[in-house]
């Protein structure tokens, strides 16, 4: 039967310190999947039992608030098979070499930053195992290493994920700083599947100190630099640098303008633009105004003259919304 649901209920599964939800964008009990997990296996039935609560409800029409305004909304006939595309990897929360004023977990609290670094956590092991082993694991899926800083982990941690992602014809993605090289991820850059994501955020070295309040600008792009050169033979590696706008921070075009000349000067190939999560979500049904609206033109242009040899895009969670600011030519 048809009916309005939405593709990250059936295909998406996020891991955080205490929960598991079905969405990354709206961590909410209106859409947790385990409320005070605690690291136990997930067997197929008691997936089942949890994604069935909200599937039942949506074929009767009832919507959770959260998602009634949602993009990702469709009505079409949907596949229930079991089967993950992404599995995101956001359990831990320490992160100690960068602290970006805009982070969703601190917030920029000095406090509550100490208490996320110290935040114990469980092993993430016997549960991928467990997916795996209850053919719960698509083929192809994208194993998203979120949490914190991935550089920080324990050490072993990062290369099981990279080696259960390479075992099981899966691709890992990494969200990293860059602040620390990692020889992992740069080993996994050169002859895997594999993508890293870094959000750099300006391309200025003062905003890069105003936004990750961090002296770490130069290492960071020397870092990205070494990534591209270590990833040149592997046709399935990506490496993405990030553009966050932050409305009344590097929301101009002439930062925006230096970000794309720093990746144009180290050869990056994919450039991601992206809007400051809690600004979208409180504004994403308002139009933007001023220099917010002149710098999402200003990367919709540089799209268009980038292209083939630089792919610019804004990311599927904003673009929505940021197709909406463009000028008509």
């Amino acid at each position: 039967m048809k009916f309005l649901c939405c593709k990250t209920l059936f295909n998406d599964l996020i891991f955080h310190p205490d929960v598991v939800a079905f969405c990354c964008a709206k961590v909410v009990d209106e859409l947790l999947c385990f409320k005070d997990y605690d690291g136990s296996v997930i067997t197929k039935e008691q997936y089942l039992i949890a994604r069935n609560k909200y599937v039942d409800n949506f074929k009767k029409g009832i919507i959770p608030d959260v998602c009634k305004k949602c993009h990702n909304l469709e009505e079409k006939e949907w596949d229930e098979s079991v089967g993950f595309n992404i599995l995101s990897l956001a359990y831990k929360t320490k992160c100690s070499i960068c602290d970006c004023f805009y982070c969703t977990l601190s917030k920029g609290d000095a406090q509550r930053k100490k208490e996320v670094n110290n935040t114990k956590t469980y092993d993430i092991r016997p549960i991928l195992e467990n997916l795996r082993n209850e053919n719960m694991i698509l083929p192809g899926c994208a194993i998203s290493v979120s949490g914190g800083e991935c550089c920080e982990y324990p050490e072993g941690e990062l290369e099981y994920m990279t080696h259960f992602a390479q075992v099981n014809d899966c691709v890992i993605e990494y969200l990293t700083s860059a602040i620390k090289y990692s020889e992992c991820i740069a080993s996994a850059l050169a002859t895997i599947p594999s993508k890293i994501i870094v959000s750099v955020d300006s391309g200025t070295k003062e905003m890069y100190e105003k936004i990750k309040r961090v002296k770490a600008y130069d290492v960071v792009w020397k870092n990205l630099k070494k990534y591209i050169e270590v990833s040149k033979k592997n046709p399935n590696a990506n490496i993405f640098v990030k553009y966050i706008i932050i409305p009344g921070v590097n929301d101009n075009v002439e930062e925006a303008r230096a970000f794309i000349e720093k990746c144009q000067a180290i050869k990056v190939k994919k450039i991601l633009i992206d809007m400051e999560f809690s600004f979208l979500s409180e504004n994403q049904h308002k139009e933007a105004e001023g220099s917010l609206k002149e710098v999402i033109n200003y990367f919709a242009k540089r799209s268009k003259e980038l292209s083939p040899n630089i792919y610019l895009s804004f990311t599927p969670d904003c673009e929505f919304w940021c197709i909406k600011q463009i000028y008509d030519e």
